[in-house]
């Protein structure tokens, strides 16, 4: 399978649910698919504090023994207040003594004026009971604050060493013109690959290998785009590498949007050269909200052993008011156990560690390091099919809006948001019971109130007054779930914790 940078870059946008004036809660349930079969996976509980920075990340993971979230990992985040630097702490749970134990912990802040970005990992060494430096990104920024190099260093031998580097060039659009990726050999940098993009026409973009002994760069790859007039979204794509004196064909994929410019759906097909045909290989799907934010994401990859799509990943975000985009962006086949190079969507390139991966299987890790607490980063992998698969990664980038917008949700025909100060639950995280306040809506009609689990399962649904009313809950399992309080067409959404 070929990976292609942008390729598959797809943003989707998010939203999330308003909850206090100080902070806000936001979850997101995701399941993999294996061998066919969707399981639970992972529940992410996002505290967020008034302008939608991240405060800490909780993720649950799924017990299929106890038939129960467990925790998973918890990361912890604070910056300064001129917001020039950041620090994230990450936290594995151990189960046998039921507490958090130190993992990683993530430095980032700007110098000479906001130019330059550093980005710092370190690892927890149990056994000195101390922080051990493992790498560190570097970002250099133009006057317009878009990174024009990227450098990737890992610590060693008690010193820094370089790796890798990126250079970014950007035309009159602010789109990607040129990138150029650079491997650090014999105290110099030298060239590793480039690829250049043109937005026009049958939108070439275009791939070189560096020749070092006859220092040229020789051209291996050319893909054509059929964007959508006056933006970097491609309808069509096709793929082609040379294959001695002639082209051959590569990959071709095809997206369909809405009126909006946001992706409904993407397929990708790879070229067989023994059976000179066209195989399937990833699929992904999309809806949204009546506000445009992103209800379900799901991601599937073909098996040609089954003739399916037997494993992939899929989300359900809540309606909430917290707005987000969420990008998918492919790294390459890893070697050695480290991803070679992604970019995301700002053209940033960011190299990391990557998790080692079982077979037929896929596993996301959260990397503080490549985020911040506006931008949360996964570490994305899955195998191939075939007798010698192949690993792959992603980088799954969740990136929030600063400002909060008022929602509608799609749980009602032509729902549409109303201006009502928002209904109170108390206690909140719950037990047994939860008190629900609707004094606000005394001049509504007919109220009904609905429960349901993070995926959408109903679980409660009853007719309520106007005033203070007890819900007395059934036997459920702790986790996240949603309050909804709807009349004619307005309708209000909140979290409620069960304990």
């Amino acid at each position: 399978m070929l990976m292609k940078k942008f390729a598959l870059a797809t943003i989707i946008c998010l939203a999330f649910f308003l909850r206090g004036i100080a902070q806000t809660t936001d979850s997101v349930y995701s399941e993999m698919k294996v061998n066919g079969v969707w399981q639970k996976n992972e529940l992410d509980i996002l505290t967020r504090d008034a302008s939608c920075s991240v405060v800490s990340l909780l993720a649950l993971a799924w017990n299929e023994s106890s038939q129960s979230w467990v925790n998973s990992f918890l990361s912890t985040y604070s910056n300064n207040n001129a917001g020039t630097s950041f620090e994230a702490l990450t936290q594995s749970w151990d189960a046998v003594n039921n507490l958090w134990i130190n993992n990683s912990k993530s430095f980032g802040f700007s110098s000479n004026g906001g130019s330059k970005n550093t980005y710092l990992s370190q690892t927890w060494d149990a056994l000195s009971n101390s922080w051990i430096n493992s790498y560190r990104l570097v970002d250099i920024l133009d006057g317009e604050g878009r990174t024009i190099v990227n450098e990737f260093d890992l610590y060693s031998n008690n010193e820094w060493q370089k790796i890798q580097r990126g250079l970014l060039s950007y035309d009159a659009n602010n789109h990607i013109a040129e990138t150029i990726f650079q491997t650090w050999a014999n105290n110099l940098w030298t060239n590793n690959s480039k690829t250049t993009y043109n937005y026009t026409g049958k939108g070439l973009m275009l791939d070189y290998l560096w020749d070092n002994g006859n220092s040229a760069w020789t051209l291996f790859r050319r893909t054509f785009n059929d964007y959508l007039n006056g933006t970097a979204l491609s309808e069509k794509t096709l793929g082609q590498i040379v294959s001695g004196s002639t082209w051959q064909n590569n990959f071709r994929s095809k997206q369909t949007y809405n009126d909006s410019n946001l992706e409904l759906s993407a397929f990708q097909q790879n070229w067989d050269v023994n059976t000179q045909s066209w195989i399937n290989s990833f699929q992904q799907k999309l809806d949204y909200y009546a506000n445009s934010n992103q209800d379900h994401y799901l991601f599937e990859f073909w098996d040609a052993t089954t003739n399916s799509f037997s494993s992939g990943y899929r989300s359900t975000s809540t309606d909430v008011s917290c707005s987000q985009t969420l990008q998918l962006v492919p790294v390459s086949e890893i070697e050695n156990n480290r991803g070679v190079l992604v970019q995301n969507k700002n053209g940033n390139y960011m190299v990391h560690r990557m998790p080692a991966v079982k077979t037929n299987n896929i596993q996301r890790t959260l990397n503080p390091l490549a985020g911040n607490r506006n931008s949360l980063v996964y570490d994305f992998t899955f195998n191939g099919s075939g007798n010698q698969p192949k690993q792959y990664a992603f980088e799954l980038i969740l990136s929030t809006a600063a400002k909060p917008q008022n929602i509608k949700s799609k749980t009602a025909d032509n729902a549409i948001t109303i201006n009502k100060s928002s209904f109170i639950l108390s206690p909140n995280p719950a037990k047994t019971y939860f008190n629900i306040n609707l004094s606000a809506w005394k001049n509504a009609g007919d109220i009904v109130m609905k429960l349901s689990d993070i995926s959408g399962k109903l679980i409660i649904q009853q007719k309520m007054n106007a005033g203070i009313q007890k819900v007395n809950l059934p036997a459920l399992q702790k986790g996240v779930y949603i309050v909804s309080v709807s009349s004619g067409k307005e309708i209000q959404n909140q979290k409620l914790v069960i304990e």
